[in-house]
């Protein structure tokens, strides 16, 4: 049985950015979050965790900061970067994988790669995952 007392989740940004409240409510510890890009003002205007202040900053860090001012005891690690640059080994710490991507070919490549982690003589091999993503004007997310 795994241990979700102490759970460390991986998130990206276009979930992320809209329901970090859900996320943060019940995870209370390790939050990893990616992002390539930056913030435009055009994001201002319907993404409650920037401001003016932060245009052309990364998204992945200014939400970073923004969770961690407000959510006591959380660590959240933001990466300027895609999915796919991290290997295996880095995506086998986790507990739970949470995406919001709004790329079909990085959703499509992290549960390939999830499925292709799997040993059925490691459970902790088997990640969750809940995909909270956008395609266009079509969207999934989690609902409480």
């Amino acid at each position: 049985m795994r241990n979700f007392e102490e759970p460390r989740v991986i998130g990206v940004q276009g979930y992320s950015r809209h329901r970090y409240g859900y996320v943060q409510k019940y995870v209370h510890h390790e939050y990893a979050n990616f992002s390539l890009d930056t913030i435009d003002v055009s994001n201002l205007n319907r993404q409650f965790l920037f401001r003016h202040a932060d245009v052309g900053r990364p998204k992945a860090e200014v939400a970073a900061e923004f969770v961690e001012k407000r959510v006591n005891g959380v660590k959240i690690t933001p990466f300027c970067g895609k999915i796919q640059d991290k290997d295996d080994d880095y995506y086998m710490q986790f507990n739970i994988i949470i995406c919001g991507l709004d790329s079909v070919e990085a959703r499509r490549w992290i549960n390939a790669t999830l499925v292709g982690m799997y040993d059925e003589d490691n459970p902790d091999s088997l990640k969750p995952l809940i995909d909270g993503g956008t395609e266009g004007m079509l969207t999934n997310f989690l609902r409480t």
